[in-house]
């Protein structure tokens, strides 16, 4: 890093931390990197680009003695930057000499604080490997389990049209079988029916694959800010994975499983049934369509009713196991979400979304214990700094509406 025209010029490849401040797109521990280009300091997320842009011209970039904070001072405020290489140092967060007269303000010294609340107090399961990726931070992944959800049930609905349909298809099989014909009519009608449910299976299917995807990189990706450790597949390689042959037939469930074990907490615990409930319908449906198609192309042409019937039945078996694992998977996707929120929640992080553009806030730490707002001295400056710092803690849930009332006629009536 050196310093051009009196403005510092950043190392692309060199990433930093965000630490302290609100900057669009990037919460509390996002991962970014700094690129000066003119007169605009450029702040990028890796994979996702350029998030935001500061004017220097307005802004004031002063750089800690060893290089390894800055902090940005605009007129909305401050946003404090830390070195990820440094981020782990005891000593990160430190005076400036005399000259600067402004101090570092503390600094989150990783994407998951050391002492976790009492609701995660345990110990983390053991058996999986940690990973050796860098998360970019947290970043709630719960409008994308919503949409996910309600694809889930748009896929179950019509799985279980589809399913219907080929009850009464295989039904006319086994009856044509024994000698009762169907009429063609009914026949031609039955078939148009199964046309347009398989359609809308296949569409709310590659909808719901999509939604999916977005939800299981997301919620990879903040499992180490939530206290999680680092999973061993990162947030590209858990989608990746789905790809590949044979490798797929076991490592998508892996991949749940992990995320289900290392959200899980006390109250709910890892294990149970619910990962492999959805993965052995899904994976045992997929494996029988295909045998069946292979069966169909090796028979004779036409087909007689005594195989189609055995084709039927099995189009039945396989429709019945997509619409189980519809079911389970919406309560998977469920379950894992809500213990991420929970173990937000107990972590502090504030979900609500960045404002535009360049907007730094105060600084921000996760506070799992309800803090205890100090007496305010009489006066007004000071009564104004505790009614900030009282709506605050209000806003994220620190302090219930009766204490708030409480605190703030206390304030008001000091003036």
């Amino acid at each position: 890093m050196s310093l051009a025209g009196g403005v510092p010029a950043f190392d692309g490849k060199q990433q930093w931390r965000l630490a302290s401040g609100l900057v669009p797109g990037c919460p509390i521990g996002t991962v970014v990197t700094l690129s000066h280009r003119g007169e605009l300091l450029d702040v990028s997320r890796p994979w996702a680009g350029l998030v935001a842009s500061i004017d220097v011209r307005t802004a004031i970039l002063t750089l800690s003695p060893d290089g390894g904070q800055c902090l940005v001072q605009a007129d909305t405020g401050e946003a404090l930057f830390a070195r990820v290489a440094d981020a782990s140092s005891p000593g990160l967060a430190r005076q400036s000499p005399p000259a600067t007269q402004w101090v570092l303000p503390s600094v989150v010294p990783a994407l998951a604080p050391e002492a976790l609340p009492l609701e995660l107090a345990r110990v983390q399961p053991l058996r999986y490997l940690e990973g050796t990726w860098t998360s970019a931070g947290y970043r709630s992944g719960r409008t994308r389990a919503r949409w996910t959800q309600a694809l889930f049930v748009l896929t179950g609905v019509a799985c279980f049209w589809y399913l219907l349909l080929t009850v009464q298809k295989a039904g006319l099989a086994v009856r044509a079988a024994a000698g009762t014909m169907p009429a063609l009519v009914a026949l031609d009608d039955l078939n148009a029916s199964l046309h347009g449910a398989l359609d809308l299976v296949v569409l709310c299917g590659f909808m719901l694959a999509i939604a999916f995807f977005a939800w299981l990189s997301r919620t990879t990706d903040v499992v180490p800010a939530l206290g999680g450790g680092t999973p061993k597949d990162s947030p590209r390689a858990s989608v990746g994975w789905w790809f590949v042959p044979i490798v797929d037939f076991w490592k998508p469930y892996s991949i749940l499983r992990e995320l289900w074990d290392r959200l899980s907490v006390p109250s709910r615990p890892a294990g149970g049934l619910v990962v492999p409930a959805w993965w052995l319908p899904l994976i045992g449906g997929f494996l029988l369509d295909k045998f069946a198609a292979v069966f169909v192309a090796e028979g004779p042409i036409p087909a007689p009713w005594s195989e189609l019937q055995l084709v039927d039945l099995a189009e039945v078996a396989v429709v019945t196991g997509y619409f189980i694992a519809a079911v389970f998977g919406l309560l998977m996707v469920h379950e894992i979400q809500a213990r991420a929120d929970f173990r937000a929640h107990a972590l502090g992080f504030d979900t609500r979304p960045a404002t535009l553009p360049f907007a730094p806030g105060p600084t921000w730490t996760p506070a799992p214990a309800a803090a205890v707002v100090p007496d305010a001295a009489p006066g007004p400056a000071p009564a104004a700094e505790a009614l900030r710092g009282l709506n605050e803690l209000h806003e994220q849930g620190l302090v219930t509406d009766a204490e708030y009332a409480a605190k703030r006629t206390e304030i008001i009536g000091r003036l």
